[in-house]
């Protein structure tokens, strides 16, 4: 059966949309780019190439690649690779000034980027390390064994007087001596490596900065210490033999307790979280860590919360670890009452008995992560509500407390129905001004909270 003019132009535009599109996702394809065909591609872009990019910099890439062959003068991996880089960023490198001419790689090398955020937090916590230490003006040296997209590295570089990035993608080794320079690092020394090689021979330096890959051979997320590359509990002894100060970036899905378990070195742990998401675990350690470990827990929209505690070869639970490890319980919740959910990065560290001595609030049950008092407690590293209404979940009452509302935020604490199951059987939309909290107390019993942000 022969095809219609039509029909062969969408299976032509169908075929030149796979090719273009497993060499778009991939990067490079193996028999038709290779990574230094990509790079000498990218770094050598024609003008009709770099003004697709300028003109179609928020379209659809998926979009942009079914009508490729429309462009023939354009290098349109190489554009699509810089369009969805910069649409990837945009959010996590909002408050990054990028000058022009700054270039993305591939997207894998982008999905474990720091964002700006979360690198000036690595930068300050290396500021203070810098004024703390008793060799305070003397020449300083570091080393990035993990160097990747390169965020955290053009944070961190500008603080030493020597800044040596490790990578073996020779692909981003490319784009990193690119873009240090527009970034006015000219003088940081890139290095095409195996960051645990490097280690091997390299000299002592300030601080050692490691972010292991959490893909495995075979493409796969991970993220337990041992299965990312490399393996840092297993390099500790080299890695605080070879720098005063190592900092370490791990998941944020990483038992913390285990963690620490592992890393002996360690000194202090920051749990950092954006949005209320947690986004990183960074572990400090120098050589015989310390008599104890503190934890920093922070959200882009908090104070910092912090604790320490002690023995951590024991690596005990927070609450033990504390000087009075009893969670006050509330009584039940009431109309006028002030309602607290703490940060990701709270709930990440656990140290919920601390939080409530320390803001003067109690629990609603040892499993619901919700506080309550009668006072406002302004500075509560979270999201505070004041209570409006509570209801049991017996008919008659809920019928009261829902027949003025539409639609409401639902959140379900310690409770035996998900979000969803219960927005169906109380018949409200999604949205408005409106919070409902439904949660059970330390007695057994269940709540529907009716809240207003505060």
């Amino acid at each position: 059966m022969s095809l219609s003019p039509f029909g062969k132009a969408l299976s032509a535009s169908l075929s030149c949309l796979s090719n273009r599109k497993f060499l778009y996702l991939q990067g490079y394809s193996k028999d038709d780019m290779e990574p230094t065909d990509l790079l000498s591609r990218t770094l050598e872009m024609a003008e009709p190439t770099r003004l697709f990019i300028a003109s179609h910099a928020t379209d659809n890439v998926n979009e942009l690649a079914l009508h490729a062959s429309r462009h023939p003068d354009v290098d349109m991996p190489v554009a699509l690779m810089q369009i969805e880089g910069r649409q990837k960023m945009a959010g996590k490198l909002a408050d990054m000034p990028l000058p022009e001419g700054f270039l993305f790689p591939p997207r894998l090398s982008l999905e474990q980027c720091s964002s700006s955020f979360t690198a000036t937090r690595k930068q300050h916590i290396v500021q203070q390390l810098l004024q703390q230490s008793p060799s305070v003006g003397q020449p300083t040296r570091f080393a990035d064994l993990t160097g990747g997209f390169g965020i955290d590295f053009m944070h961190l570089a500008p603080l030493f007087g020597e800044a040596l990035y490790v990578e073996r993608n020779p692909v981003l080794c490319g784009l990193a001596r690119h873009n240090f320079g527009l970034m006015g690092l000219s003088g940081a020394r890139v290095e095409c490596a195996d960051g645990t090689e490097s280690l091997h021979r390299l000299p002592h330096v300030t601080l050692l900065y490691l972010d292991p890959a959490r893909r495995d051979m075979h493409g796969r997320k991970v993220f337990g210490i041992e299965d990312c590359s490399p393996d840092v509990a297993e390099l500790a002894d080299e890695l605080v033999d070879k720098a005063s100060w190592v900092l370490l970036k791990l998941s944020p899905m990483l038992d913390w307790h285990e963690a620490l378990r592992r890393l002996r070195h360690a000194v202090r742990l920051y749990i950092l979280s954006v949005g209320n998401e947690c986004k990183e675990l960074l572990v400090l350690m120098r050589k015989g860590g310390g008599p104890s470990i503190t934890v920093c827990c922070e959200n882009s929209a908090d104070e910092p919360f912090m604790f320490s505690f002690s023995n951590p070869a024991m690596a005990p639970s927070v609450q033990s670890a504390e000087p009075s490890g009893v969670l006050p319980m509330a009584p039940s919740p009431a109309e006028g009452c002030y309602l607290y959910e703490p940060n990701a990065s709270i709930m990440k560290a656990g140290c919920f008995a601390l939080l409530a001595r320390t803001y003067q609030v109690a629990a609603l049950a040892a499993n619901s992560h919700l506080f309550v008092s009668n006072r406002l407690q302004r500075r509560f590293p979270g999201r505070t509500f004041r209570i409006t209404a509570v209801s049991t979940f017996n008919k008659h009452s809920l019928r009261r407390m829902l027949e003025p509302l539409s639609q409401a935020n639902i959140a379900v604490r310690n409770f035996p129905m998900t979000v969803q199951a219960l927005r169906k059987r109380l018949k409200l939309r999604e949205g408005g001004h409106v919070y409902l909290f439904a949660t059970t107390l330390q007695d057994g019993t269940r709540l529907l909270l009716q809240c207003a942000k505060v």
